[in-house]
């Protein structure tokens, strides 16, 4: 963990050392897909439908943020990024009891967490406009809340889920496409450690995955 958090001092000091003028700086916004590994859950979708929940229209991951691009030397790209995300993703099943401890039946829900997420990374250019790298970076759990408004009778009933580790490592793969104002982005970052805290942690895994679109437009 050490390791971690010395590798983002690094990076972020190492774009403060640049005068302004080297830095490129962009606002971007993100669609962002959920991928549990090793676990029951399920994928949500982005944007998708469901005849059987309620509202029917279901919204996924989104989220905005920003980034930070430096030349360096003729083919590679540092980049930075920070954003603050949602994250959505479809519960494993669980048994519902009342205040007297009788079943009230097994229900499937979502669960939303509302992550801020940061990666660095070094980029080498496979072209004058697009660059492929990976780096390093973490996730650091604000909430995250089962919910399961619509499902099964139950109305807005939703639980606070705190199993989860306040941070956790990620390593980042990167796919970028430089085009004039704008920044396309194709990010997959892996979870390094076991998501789940103890004493979950003993009988519950949880390596998980997370895809992430974003479009980001130059400010400077």
């Amino acid at each position: 963990m050490k390791i971690i958090f010395a590798f983002m001092f690094i990076a972020c000091n190492t774009f403060v050392a640049f005068s302004q003028d080297d830095l490129k700086f962009f606002l971007s916004l993100n669609g962002n897909l959920y991928l549990p590994f090793n676990s029951g859950k399920q994928t949500y979708p982005i944007v998708g439908y469901d005849k059987d929940a309620d509202p029917k229209l279901l919204i996924g991951g989104f989220g905005i943020g920003f980034s930070v691009v430096k030349e360096w030397m003729d083919k590679f790209v540092l980049k930075g990024q920070a954003n603050t995300s949602r994250h959505a993703y479809w519960n494993e099943p669980l048994e519902m009891k009342d205040a007297n401890n009788n079943p009230l039946g097994v229900y499937i829900g979502k669960s939303v967490d509302y992550v801020i997420g940061t990666t660095a990374t070094i980029q080498y250019r496979l072209g004058p406009k697009v660059a492929l790298g990976t780096g390093i970076g973490g996730d650091f759990m604000v909430l995250s809340v089962y919910d399961f408004s619509g499902f099964g009778g139950i109305e807005n009933q939703k639980i606070r889920n705190q199993h989860y580790k306040f941070f956790t490592p990620v390593v980042p793969l990167e796919l970028s496409f430089y085009l004039n104002k704008v920044l396309l982005n194709i990010r997959y970052e892996q979870g390094l450690v076991n998501r789940y805290r103890k004493p979950l942690a003993d009988y519950e895994k949880d390596h998980y995955g997370l895809m992430v679109f974003e479009f980001g437009y130059r400010l400077n």
